[in-house]
């Protein structure tokens, strides 16, 4: 697992990556602890999640102009080149256009 932010993270098993999100102990914390749960977007590719991360990221933002929604982009790459590093993998590449 690959933790981007406090609510989300990128998984893998041995047929796909996944976007994770972070939920919260219920009621019943021996029941329901803390955990990553699958939260949609499934892909073959790392990159893809990465993209599909990085867009869902940038579309729940809260932005009232373009130079707002431009700064926006480059939190959201510089959270992603934070995260990623560590792993050496030229194919991926984050940025916003």
């Amino acid at each position: 697992m690959i933790q981007i932010n406090d609510k989300y993270a990128i998984g893998s098993d041995a047929n796909q990556w996944m976007i994770l999100k972070f939920v919260k102990a219920g009621a019943n914390p021996t029941k329901y602890p803390d955990r990553w749960e699958p939260d949609g977007g499934y892909h073959r590719e790392m990159k893809d999640t990465v993209k599909s991360l990085a867009s869902r990221l940038l579309r729940t933002s809260s932005y009232h102009s373009i130079a707002t929604l431009e700064a926006r982009c480059g939190e959201i790459v510089e959270m992603f080149n934070l995260a990623l590093r560590d792993i050496k993998t030229p194919e991926i590449e984050v940025s916003v256009k």
